[in-house]
């Protein structure tokens, strides 16, 4: 039985010119190509727009996982294109207590956490993971990622829920 290639979802970041595309491809299956809509790559414009936009393939997976993996490759090349232009220690981390209360990511400059991020494929209300944490730690910032439109900042939570697209851009992540 063939898999849906649309069922897969598959991100790869580094160095250009090491065989991404090769990798990518060969991982999606026999019969992917760089046409197939399972492919988008942040080098074209169309799929760079898709891939800000959350626009991501659909099939069996689920859509949140899929968004999840989006952010946190954005995230990573973020905290990669710091280390190396400006040389700080960049670290990508999750928080968790015991009782299971989390926040997606958690961005760390030399030590300290510098932002988190919740993600969400709609326009919910904040996560109160998210305010319980910033009650009880020192993360500055915590941001609420969707795939909408809207923008606003929750006093309640001290969360900001911002569209993917301009918290990208905001915060100028690669």
């Amino acid at each position: 039985m063939e898999e849906d290639l649309a069922e897969k979802m598959v991100f790869v970041e580094g160095p250009r010119q090491v065989g991404k595309t090769t990798l990518s491809l060969s991982l999606l299956g026999p019969k992917a190509s760089a046409a197939s809509p399972a492919y988008l790559t942040w080098d074209s414009l169309e799929g760079r727009e898709k891939i800000l936009a959350g626009r991501l393939p659909t099939g069996g997976s689920r859509r949140g996982p899929r968004f999840e993996n989006l952010v946190a490759s954005h995230l990573l090349k973020y905290c990669h294109a710091i280390e190396d232009a400006e040389g700080h220690a960049m670290e990508l981390r999750f928080i968790r207590d015991t009782d299971k209360r989390e926040v997606d990511f958690v961005v760390i400059r030399d030590g300290r956490p510098e932002f988190a991020v919740e993600c969400k494929t709609g326009e919910r209300e904040p996560a109160p993971a998210c305010r319980y944490f910033r009650e009880r730690t020192d993360i500055p910032v915590f941001y609420q990622v969707h795939c909408g439109s809207r923008d606003e900042g929750d006093a309640w939570s001290g969360t900001r829920i911002v569209p993917f697209d301009r918290f990208c851009t905001e915060l100028q992540l690669p």
